[in-house]
């Protein structure tokens, strides 16, 4: 589970980093390919992280506390989200759209960092 999850952070780096590198310009067919690719994904790797970081979560959390765990959870998953596209959109108008992606991909890679120096890397699920 553990292994998984900070694989899955992995490639969120990856893909934000093709698309800063697409957004530079070139050819207008391999921007696009790269871009579908790109967001191809980080959707396989939200669906692989997300739901053994759920899991896992769960696993953890006793009965009693899974639904606030649950809601607090996301509630800040949602409100990083809009921060974070409010963020990104004044990044991208102040600095340019690649500066913007460039700190989108490094942002993912400390999220991947914290995720490989913590316990969560070696964690497992009971039934593993």
């Amino acid at each position: 589970s553990g292994r998984t999850i900070a694989c899955g952070r992995l490639a969120y780096p990856l893909a934000w980093s093709a698309i800063a590198i697409a957004s530079i310009g070139g050819a207008l067919d391999a921007s696009f390919v790269t871009v579908f690719a790109a967001f191809a994904l980080q959707g396989f790797a939200g669906g692989i992280e997300n739901a053994n970081e759920m899991s896992l979560r769960q696993t953890m959390t006793p009965d009693p506390l899974l639904g606030r765990v649950n809601g607090t959870m996301r509630s800040a998953n949602r409100t990083v989200a809009a921060v974070g596209a409010i963020v990104g959109g004044v990044a991208a108008s102040a600095f340019g759209v690649l500066p913007a992606l460039v700190g989108v991909a490094v942002v993912f890679a400390a999220a991947f960092a914290i995720a490989v120096a913590s316990p969560v890397r070696t964690a497992r699920l009971a039934e593993e």
